[in-house]
């Protein structure tokens, strides 16, 4: 049994290795190849197309990078010409696996094509639902409220549990400041500003600023920024310098989540982890004007939708804050932070909140049941 995994950016590829080592367990008789990089070639996955030039956000990116994407996706349908896998499965990245989903029924009409971490087609997109009915056999979803979304659509979907909880479920919360030379009394302060190169030119500024204002004005706080794999402290400071007094961490960033009393994230994944792990949170977003002005166009043709951040959107409410655009200033974002700090209703009251959405999300092994929903739709025994 041979499955293809196609995957673009690095929460998506993460998730897909944790897969990946879920089967070596359960059905070490299945192959794995995959459009990815280090993370699913260390889980054992054979990569045969490398998604590190295509790991790209936003309209203008995106049009920049067309000729890399375009060349990942001939080489992906060429892999599978030539291999013939039993099945392909996507993993999040929609914008390129959507159009894989109907290049792979089309070329291929009895490979199953089954989608892990779905497109948010209940916020954006909403025509693209009917790209999954036609072209997609079964979606696996991460967010509870999503299979009754699908299936609405005649889409025949599960929920299998967050990747996020399993990747969030036995973090050590003393470990960041024992690393750090911090006692328990300091209060830890996070910084999260993404990971793709325009998310750091647009996120990175305004998060420091904010941290320099708080910096001056309280005495018991440290400082934390988290770097995304493959970027170093040297690396980050050509986004924005780095004040000394702020301790760049590379590799670290559930543990450093579990340790921070508050932490500014970039909206995306980084929001549920902080979730789930107990961490109140402000989320921040920017993106280029072109982008942005996209965005609300979307945004306005599905006034359903209320927020953008995992937590909200779980919750039905605004359990965090969502600074976007030209709210997301290093002012705004300190005159938040210091409510957090002072106003301790406010911090147990935000605390409170994300206990609810941990136990919305559940504490099932995602990895484990979405194998197995793998191996039951291809009919794979133990």
């Amino acid at each position: 049994m041979r499955i293809f995994l196609s995957t673009g950016d690095i929460s998506g590829e993460q998730h897909a290795a944790r897969l990946v080592r879920e089967f070596a367990t359960t059905a070490p008789d299945v192959k794995f190849s995959a459009m990815g990089s280090a993370p699913l070639r260390a889980a054992g996955a054979e990569v045969v197309v490398d998604n590190s030039a295509i790991k790209v956000m936003g309209f203008v990116a995106v049009v920049k990078h067309l000729p890399a994407i375009y060349g990942a996706f001939q080489q992906v349908l060429a892999h599978l010409d030539a291999t013939r896998p039993d099945a392909v499965v996507l993993v999040d990245y929609p914008g390129f696996n959507l159009r894989l989903a109907k290049a792979v029924k089309k070329r291929f009409p009895s490979m199953k094509v089954i989608y892990y971490i779905t497109p948010q087609v209940w916020a954006w997109h909403q025509s693209r639902v009917k790209i999954i009915q036609r072209y997609v056999d079964y979606c696996l979803c991460i967010l509870p409220f999503e299979p009754e979304f699908f299936a609405r659509h005649g889409v025949r979907a599960a929920y299998v549990g967050s990747p996020v909880a399993d990747a969030t479920r036995s973090i050590d919360r003393s470990a960041v400041k024992k690393i750090l030379g911090l006692s328990d009394a300091t209060r830890l302060i996070s910084l999260f500003p993404g990971s793709r190169r325009k998310e750091l030119q647009y996120l990175l500024p305004p998060m420091i600023d904010a941290a320099r204002t708080i910096y001056e004005q309280f005495d018991d706080i440290a400082f934390a920024l988290a770097a995304a794999p493959g970027y170093t402290a040297e690396d980050l400071q050509a986004y924005c310098a780095i004040p000394g007094w702020l301790t760049v961490l590379e590799n670290r960033n559930l543990e450093l989540l579990a340790g921070s009393y508050f932490c500014f994230a970039k909206s995306g994944t980084t929001t549920l982890e902080a979730a789930l792990l107990g961490c109140p949170l402000l989320v921040a977003y920017r993106g280029d004007w072109l982008s942005a002005k996209i965005a609300r166009a979307i945004w306005a043709l599905n006034p359903q939708i209320k927020y953008i951040s995992l937590p909200n959107l779980i919750g039905g409410k605004p359990v965090v804050p969502e600074l976007l655009q030209e709210e997301c200033n290093g002012a705004e974002l300190a005159r938040l932070a210091r409510l957090l700090l002072k106003d301790e209703e406010t911090y147990e009251g935000m605390r409170r909140d994300l206990r609810v959405i941990k136990h919305i999300v559940g504490d099932q092994n995602s990895a484990a049941v979405t194998a197995a929903a793998i191996r039951t739709q291809l009919k794979i025994t133990n």
